[in-house]
């Protein structure tokens, strides 16, 4: 005798109202030969073959028929077919739609077109930034070179025979800061090495000169680092060395000078 959940089972097996996956276990319970999903199955077969001989069958009473049909034909006749309102809208609403749609659109454009102007903007900038770091690099790049030629030179002006060496103090005592000045003699170049002067303001500028015949010549401008050191080539020099007498540095405005403010020299020594 089949349990109450397999009878459960072949009763909805039957009536066709198991799911999916349940019919398909029932089927293979059957296929396997389940007898007690047999027996549920052939019960359940046999209760849905006796339902229609349940209960007698009751005779029509007279005249139903024909009452019902008139019934239905008289509301047919009397009913009434009502069409639903078709809401129309108006030329002005349909136009604030249109404006409304429009501006939409020309918004959403706008913003679009700002987000991309302020990245271009931003990317100019950015890129701007970038050129001017380049260019100071490259700046900074260009200064080490002429730094390292020009110390290369005076490596080599040191070791010529007939390089004469001319020591520049302050004119006044307890100041700071002293220079030299290679003068190659040879090559008719001169180079000049400054150390300990203290840097100056932005408006001034150290000037150095050399003095002979001709009187006080601009031999370049220049500044120092933070230590007060300096080198650079003497520009300006006469032809000959012999009528070089001596070398000053003063403090000039930014630029230099065109003659020397002797009040303002700061070093000084005969050659």
């Amino acid at each position: 005798m089949p349990d109450e959940r397999t009878q459960a089972l072949a009763d909805a097996y039957v009536l066709g109202a198991l799911e999916p996956a349940e019919a398909a276990e029932f089927s293979r319970r059957l296929a396997a030969g389940d007898a007690s999903a047999a027996d549920a199955l052939a019960q359940a077969q046999r209760v849905v073959a006796a339902l229609p001989f349940a209960s007698p069958a009751q005779p029509t009473p007279p005249g139903l028929k024909q009452r019902m049909l008139q019934a239905v034909a008289a509301a047919a006749t009397n009913a009434t077919v009502r069409s639903l309102p078709v809401r129309r809208i108006s030329a002005p609403a349909r136009r604030t739609l249109a404006l409304a749609a429009g501006f939409l659109v020309v918004a959403l454009g706008a913003a679009s077109w700002l987000l991309q102007r302020q990245a271009l903007q931003a990317l100019r900038r950015e890129t701007a930034t970038l050129r001017q770091e380049i260019q100071q690099k490259e700046a900074e790049l260009a200064q080490l070179k002429l730094s390292l030629a020009l110390h290369h030179d005076l490596a080599r002006a040191l070791h010529r025979p007939r390089v004469l060496l001319v020591t520049l103090h302050s004119p006044q005592p307890n100041q700071p800061g002293q220079a030299t000045v290679l003068l190659d003699r040879e090559e008719q170049r001169a180079y000049f090495v400054a150390l300990d002067l203290p840097p100056l303001a932005e408006e001034y500028d150290y000037q150095l000169w050399h003095i002979g015949n001709a009187g006080p010549v601009d031999g370049g401008v220049f500044e120092v680092d933070e230590a007060g050191y300096a080198a650079l080539e003497v520009r300006n020099l006469p032809a000959a060395d012999a009528a070089l007498s001596a070398f000053a540095v003063t403090r000039e405005p930014r630029g230099g000078s065109a003659t020397p403010t002797l009040t303002q020299m700061l070093l000084f020594g005969k050659v």
